[in-house]
Formats: structure tokens, C-alpha cells, sequence
């Protein structure tokens, strides 16, 4: 079946094909920019992430314990969330 004709048996003229053809050729570049756009930010992130991850790791690694013995439990938990936020964003 011709691309361009219909069930009913229309055929779509020259200058519709044409017509159509730039609108497609205009949302593909349109698609082509919002993909190139989102992997930039994609990339962006991911390196962020990165430095966030590096930036908890040092943290935890100059820790010594609570700064207290009153705060322990508050500490422990803190230092739980930072383990489960580094392993949950580990890279793959």
C-alpha cells in the first residue's frame, strides 16, 4: 500500500506530502535538540552525583565517633543514612 493513501482511497497531493514531510523533519529536530539537552543534563548530573558521593565519603571517612555521647543515637543514624545514600547511588 502506498504511504500516502488512505483507506477511504484520498491521496494525499504533492504539496500535503510535502507539508507533512517538513512538519515531521521540524519535530524530529525538535526531538533531536530535547535528547541532545537531556543527556547534557544526564551528564551533568551524573557528575554531580559523583562529587556528592566523594564529598559524603570523606565525611564519614573523618569521622571518629559522636561528637558527644549524648548524640550517639542521632550520629548512628546519620551515619546509616549516609551508608544507604552511598550504597543506593553506588555507579554501575
Amino acid at each position: 500500500m502506498d504511504r500516502w493513501a488512505f483507506s477511504e482511497g484520498y491521496r494525499l497531493g504533492a504539496a500535503s506530502q510535502q507539508k507533512e514531510r517538513f512538519g515531521l523533519d521540524a519535530t524530529c529536530r525538535r526531538l533531536r535538540h530535547k535528547l541532545a539537552a537531556a543527556e547534557a543534563t544526564a551528564s551533568r548530573q551524573a557528575k554531580e552525583i559523583g562529587e556528592l558521593r566523594k564529598a559524603l565519603q570523606n565525611l564519614m571517612d573523618e569521622q571518629n565517633g559522636p561528637p558527644l555521647i549524648k548524640r550517639e543515637p542521632r550520629w548512628q543514624v546519620a551515619m546509616s543514612d549516609a551508608r544507604a545514600a552511598l550504597e543506593s547511588t553506588e555507579p554501575t
